[in-house]
């Protein structure tokens, strides 16, 4: 794989875990289903937001760096209040709104469209991945 394709494929991992992350509830149930969604969005936002700031560092603003960064800080902080016995329940919780608020003002910055990732497709033996 050359460099501009793992560039390509990091930044359109983290467009879509940023994207997942500013939808509404509703939304991020629908296209980040079947799994445990409030998990599947932290997890996917802190792992690629990393690779993001590594891969483009010499591509992005300190101030835009730092935005990427607090918004982790914040969503690693994510209290155990907000994962319920569903999940529109959990994603409903209030805690949500200030990071998709965060999320969509990133997208923005970024020139990334506000809207929903691509849905997960399954791929068999429980490997799910966005078209």
């Amino acid at each position: 794989m050359s460099e501009s394709e793992i560039k390509y494929g990091i930044q359109k991992q983290f467009r879509e875990a940023l994207q997942a992350l500013a939808v509404s509830p509703e939304l991020q149930v629908e296209f980040t289903g079947p799994c445990d969604v409030p998990v599947e969005i932290i997890e996917d936002y802190l792992l690629w937001c990393g690779s993001y700031k590594n891969y483009f560092k010499d591509e992005l603003s300190n101030q835009i760096v730092e935005e990427i960064t607090d918004l982790g800080y914040w969503v690693d902080k994510m209290p155990d209040t907000v994962f319920r016995d569903t999940n529109i329940e959990s994603m409903q919780q209030p805690e949500w709104e200030p990071l998709r608020a965060k999320a969509k003002e990133l997208l923005l910055k970024l020139n990334w469209p506000i809207e929903p990732p691509p849905p997960f497709v399954n791929e068999g033996d429980g490997v799910y991945r966005r078209k």
